[in-house]
């Protein structure tokens, strides 16, 4: 039967239902099996512990199997819809359901798409592989039109004052807002994409002058012909849809995806593809309306705004208007539509905010609609009325009922549409000033609604937060996890956080912050989102909240295992470079080995073990928790920094207590997202574990198959011979990790436990924690820091083989939250639970290790910075054996790699005298026997823990290093010299040392060799800037790194003396170095010079360096006047540079007679914020004494031996 045809009968046969089910409607069937109001969720059970019984047969072939698209000669209209088709599943839930099957998206889809007003594409993919399509709805327009309409966007959010500027004077009357809509997020929660998919066949089909809304059901003529037409709409604005946002979930039948995640408990966290997939669609869509489509809640449906408490990063102000008017616009709708009101006898929705006090809250930043409120716009949870999934319905009940649900979801639709027509400007207007809020700093503003100024709007409905001037990741020593603060990093910038790096190193809020640290700027756009993910919550207990729908704690800085140092005041200006990713990190630090070790802090190290034992790499672990490495590994070792964030640093002596560290098979009793994290994110080896396999019943697992169980909650049903045997596994050497009741089936078993103390299900969030010191179980851990409860048990009367791992500390306000809520007050008082453990561990008389905790680790691959915790438990009760083996033959770094020939003496040597005698303690010296040396120890001084990148250069002249010299800097790497023909051995170890990720080689083959080149490849990826000439090789230094508008150094490429200092300048500037002949500016520079278009251009040097006539060329072709730096020799030069960078953390002190000392010091000075002056071998001259008595830099140092800068003037700079 022709589909079309099909769908016709299927109406005629509800319509045909409805006079007929006048009984319904009058008392209908209140079937809460919602997103929030389960009948189980009312009486206390989380939401995430909900189960949802499939529809889809448990006997069906698996959905994987039809998850893979058809043959291209199946598709619809190949060359014009993106879209694939997908083969029939019979078992596709929705059949029994009567909506659409998933297979029948494409092709409903692709149909409509033949139209100009509607544009398919494939968004993303879902865990099985199914195909998550997008649909832009909007009038036609050209390329230029479209493109006008993205700048009209961005700008909304990258400059929003200028954006309100153009929107006062009328700049945004032609832009296209977004309306976006979502749909069956929760899998068996249908109707949402039916409602999305009739709509878009209307607007396809429908004539211009044609009602945007297709159901005019009780609409009066008038009424009718006030409708805005399709035409009116699409001109106004871009309708975005994500029909189904769980595919996977939809055919099986159910509401997690395929992974067990309730996809909208995962905004805060993105980690399911299917939410990263929305996320992403929010972030570039900026929508000034959003509806997320879901049921099922009763015969009236629901519609947000939300009870508080209200999130405190929200300008509650700007959106809660917008958000009431607009549910008042679906509600409307909904109840003037006969299939409606005959179908559930209500003339009204649920809107929480008006018709609630408190339980279904917009608190937490987990759901999709209220994510959508962090960028501007006004998102809402929407709730069709009536579950058909029920098997006691009769074909004709659950007609009606996906009628009805169909009908609301189109109402919503069209209640947002009319909405947005009729406030289009006003939502834009706020939109715009949220923006403008954020860049400005300004404060919130959600106290403007109280005292009656809005209605239903009181005390409780005010929260709002202290936004601080920035927060900082620090990276290196002060860091706990690389690896998750880049994780960290990139999450924010998926969603349009402004995130800099520092390029020196820079004190913040008294902090002085090393290079390569991440800061996060308060004043943007997206502030809000990044206060609500970056700050430590609030222990919202106080405020008299007593009903709270799902977490009430999260933060990101305590739970994803990166420092986050929150800055509350620092005038923070420019600070650092803009990225839009982040570095890999790890590297392999040289020098001699007889182990590499890593410490395990976050869930990339987890994998890395992982990966070394499945490799049959011999690991062990030190008593603080280390992993030892077999020197052996190294060449893996060095693979496996290429793509991570860890460093492997070498040991020259084994620690004493060690422990054989095999892999090991974890049993468990978990499910959906907690099992993910343990097998799929920290890659353990798991088998299922269930009261069968206690007991002996189970037909495929074994006790026997595992060696440490991870139990979470009590076992049911298990029997005395069970128990029994869980004890004898245990006496065997069997090792148990219990969370909450679990430990109620150890007691059973017959082991010593402490008593376990329970506080409602409802309590959530972060607590603080004290650790025991010198602890085997959670090994070299801070005194105190963070976890994260659900519902958490605490522990008393502890047997005397237990220890305390971790006890409860007071929270942020007298009670036991640092952040989140502690329900149920008086029948669970805090202070009875402030120094109580929550986790303990034991070591039994057989042997049997047991950890017993009530902090949840796993919760929804949230926690990330507890997998730590999860991996040290299931280690310590795994038992490894002791060991005083060593790892193999120790690695010994080679003092000289493989290399033909002795390296060259490029030019003059520099003696270094006695180079270790430093004289003050505040001025040292650091030298080597050549050019070539010295380099080399100024890098090994200055880049200890190594450099992603290198840049090589010839030590034969200046000029291609003193370009260089500030990308060096900039890219937080040393500039190496070598000469052109082979490179030095001594130059090859230094740069293994450094492990670069990318090595920058300065200059052609007439000075640096492809052979030399060849070298260099074997250690790193080489990426040569050269032109034909210095000036041409200075060019594509510039064009590699500068951009437009910033300053420019110009500097003679014919002597070195006034060109030296121009360097440091460039670098600490972000600027570049051109050279110019003493009487023109080559053709290629003035090339480079109209590209930069400089706002200030610094000529070093006087005439005799730069003529005039050449400036007046350069400021010709710059467009601005430039400014000499010259002073009257070379140390006053340099020493007026110094002057005008204006403050100096160090001084580099080099001879003024040769260049190549001077020239490594370049991109040191650039990255620690110094300054670079000359001296005579024997005389410090009275230019440089001034400057540095003006500067007063903390340090002093020296480069090159006593040939080069005498011990005389080394005594005199001290």
């Amino acid at each position: 039967m022709p589909r079309v045809l099909a769908r016709l009968l299927l109406l005629a046969l509800v319509l045909s239902l409805l006079p007929a089910t006048a009984s319904l409607a009058a008392s209908p069937e209140l079937d809460f099996d919602s997103d929030r109001l389960n009948d189980e969720i009312l009486s206390g059970v989380p939401a995430h512990d909900v189960t949802d019984d499939p529809i889809r047969d448990a006997d069906a072939p698996p959905s994987t199997d039809f998850a893979e698209p058809l043959g291209a000669d199946a598709s619809f209209a190949q060359t014009s819809c993106p879209l694939s088709f997908f083969p029939a599943d019979p078992d596709d839930s929705s059949f029994f359901i009567g909506v659409t099957p998933y297979e029948d998206i494409a092709p409903r889809l692709c149909a409509a798409a033949t139209s100009p007003r509607v544009d398919v594409q494939v968004a993303g993919h879902t865990v099985e592989g199914r195909e998550m399509v997008f649909v832009d709805v909007t009038a036609p327009w050209s390329a230029e039109d479209a493109a006008a309409n993205d700048a009209l966007e961005t700008l909304l959010v990258e400059d929003p004052e200028a954006a309100r500027e153009l929107f006062d004077n009328g700049g945004y009357d032609d832009y296209r807002p977004h309306i976006t809509i979502t749909g069956n997020i929760h899998g068996n929660e249908y109707e949402g994409l039916d409602g999305t998919l009739d709509f878009v066949e209307y607007i396809a089909a429908a004539d211009g002058d044609d009602p945007i809304t297709e159901n005019v059901d009780n609409l009066t003529p008038e009424e009718i012909a006030a409708l805005p037409t399709v035409d009116e709409v699409l001109s106004s604005y871009i309708i975005s849809i994500l029909p189904s946002s769980n595919p996977d979930g939809r055919v099986n039948g159910v509401r997690q995806n395929s992974n067990g995640f309730d996809l909208n408990r995962d905004h805060v966290t993105g980690s399911q593809p299917e939410t990263r997939v929305m996320r992403d669609l929010i972030t570039e869509t900026t929508p000034v309306l959003f509806i997320d489509i879901h049921g099922y809640v009763g015969p009236g449906g629901l519609i947000e705004p939300c009870t508080p408490p209200h999130n405190f990063a929200y300008e509650y102000d700007l959106y809660l208007p917008n958000a009431y008017a607009n549910a008042l616009s679906m509600e409307q709708e909904a109840f003037r539509r006969t299939t409606i009101l005959d179908g559930t006898g209500e003339t009204e929705s649920y809107l929480p905010y008006r018709d609630d006090d408190q339980g279904w809250d917009d608190w937490p930043p987990i759901f999709t609609g209220m994510y959508a409120i962090y960028h501007g716009g006004s998102g809402h949870t929407v709730e069709i009325p009536m579950s058909p999934r029920s098997g006691s319905l009769t074909p004709e009940e659950r007609a009606l009922r996906v009628a009805v649900n169909t009908e609301y979801a189109r109402a919503a639709i069209d209640g947002t549409i009319l909405e947005g027509m009729a406030s289009r400007d006003d939502l834009l207007a706020d939109q715009i000033e949220w923006n403008v809020r954020g860049v400005t700093g300004a404060d919130q503003r959600n106290e403007d609604l109280l005292d009656n100024a809005f209605p239903h709007f009181d005390a409780l409905d005010l929260w709002e937060t202290d936004y601080p001037d920035a927060y900082v990741l620090p990276v290196g020593a002060g860091q706990e996890s690389d690896a998750a603060a880049a994780r960290l990093v990139d999450f924010l910038l998926t969603q349009d956080v402004i995130i800099t790096q520092l390029t020196h190193p820079t004190t913040i809020g008294g902090t002085t912050y090393p290079t390569g640290s991440w800061v996060v700027p308060m004043a943007q756009t997206k502030r809000a989102l990044a206060q609500t993910l970056l700050d430590i919550g609030q222990d919202i207990t106080p405020r008299g909240i007593v009903a709270m729908y799902d977490i009430s704690g999260w933060s990101m800085s305590d739970l994803w295992g990166a420092t986050v140092d929150r800055i509350a005041s620092d005038p923070l200006l420019d600070i650092g470079q803009p990225v839009d990713d982040t570095p890999v990190r790890g590297r392999v630090v040289a020098g001699d080995a007889v182990a590499y070790a890593f410490p395990i802090r976050d869930a990339s190290d987890v994998a890395v073990l992982h990966q070394l034992q499945d490799e049959g790499v011999e690991v062990q672990r030190a008593a603080d928790g280390r992993v030892l490495v077999a020197p052996s590994a190294r060449p893996l070792l060095l693979e496996i920094v290429e793509t991570t964030d860890i460093t492997f640093t070498p040991l020259t002596t084994l620690p004493e207590d060690r422990t054989e560290l095999e892999p090991f098979v974890v049993g468990t009793n978990l499910s959906g997202p907690d099992l993910y994290v343990i097998s799929d994110v920290l890659g353990f080896d798991v088998l299922p574990v269930g009261t069968d396999t206690i007991n002996g019943t189970d037909p495929d697992v074994s006790l026997d198959d595992v060696d440490v169980l991870y139990l979470d909650g009590s076992l049911r049903s298990v029997t005395p011979e069970g128990y029994t045997a869980l004890g004898a596994w245990m006496d065997a050497g069997g090792g148990v990790v219990a969370y909450g009741t679990a430990v109620d089936t150890l007691s059973a078993a017959g082991l010593e436990t402490p008593t376990r103390n329970t506080v409602s299900r409802s309590t959530n969030g972060t607590i603080n924690v004290s650790q025991a010191a010198d602890s085997e179980v959670m090994p070299d851990r801070p005194a105190e820091d963070v976890t994260f409860v659900y519902g958490p048990s605490f522990f008393t009367e502890l047997p005397a083989d237990y220890e305390v791992v971790q006890t409860v500390l007071e929270g942020s306000a007298d009670g036991v939250m640092r952040a989140g809520h502690w329900a149920s007050l008086t029948t669970y008082p805090q202070a009875e639970t402030i120094g109580r453990p929550i986790t303990v561990a034991a070591e039994l008389a057989d042997g049997e290790r047991v950890v017993v905790t009530g902090a949840d680790t796993m919760f929804r691959d949230m926690v990330k910075g507890l997998d730590k915790d999860l991996v040290d438990w299931l280690i310590w009760a795994d038992g490894g054996a002791a060991t005083t083996d060593d790892l193999g033959d120790p690695f010994v770094q080679p003092t000289t790699p493989t290399d033909p020939g002795e390296p060259t003496d490029p030019g003059e040597p520099t003696d270094p005298g006695e180079p270790t005698d430093p004289g003050e303690t505040d001025v040292e010296r650091i030298a080597g026997e050549s050019r070539v040396a010295t380099a080399i120890a100024l890098s090994v001084a200055s880049f200890p823990e190594g450099a992603d990148t290198v840049v090589v250069a010839t030590a034969n002249d200046y000029p291609d290093a003193l370009t260089a010299g500030p990308l060096a800097g900039l890219s937080d790497g040393p500039v190496l010299l070598s000469p052109g023909d082979t490179v030095p051995g001594e130059v090859l170890a230094e740069i293994d040392r450094l492990s670069p990720t990318e090595i920058i080689v300065a200059g052609g083959t007439a000075v640096m060799s492809e052979a030399a080149e060849a070298q260099l490849a074997e250690l790193a990826t080489v990426l040569r800037l050269a032109g034909d000439t210095r000036f041409g090789t200075a060019v594509a230094v510039s064009a590699h790194f500068a951009e437009p508008g910033g300053t420019l150094v110009v500097a003679t490429g014919e002597s070195f003396a006034d060109a030296l200092a121009g360097g440091v300048l460039a670098g600490r500037r972000d600027a570049p170095v051109l050279l110019v002949q003493t009487d023109g500016v080559p053709d290629v520079t003035a090339s480079e010079i109209q590209r930069l278009a400089p706002s200030d251009v610094i000529v070093m040097g006087g005439t005799a360096a730069v003529t005039d006539a050449v400036v007046d060329q350069v400021a010709e072709l710059a467009g601005v006047t430039p400014r000499r730096i010259a002073g009257a020799d070379r140390y006053e030069t340099a020493a007026l540079t110094a002057t005008e960078l204006g403050s100096a953390e160090v001084a580099f002190i080099a001879t003024a007679g040769t260049f190549a000392d001077a020239l490594a010091a370049v991109p040191v000075a650039v990255i620690e914020d110094g300054v670079l002056l000359l001296v005579d071998v024997d005389r410090v001259p009275e230019t440089v004494s001034t400057v540095l008595a003006d500067l007063t830099p903390p340090r002093i140092t020296v480069l090159g031996g006593t040939s080069a800068v005498s011990q005389e003037v080394v005594d005199a700079l001290g």
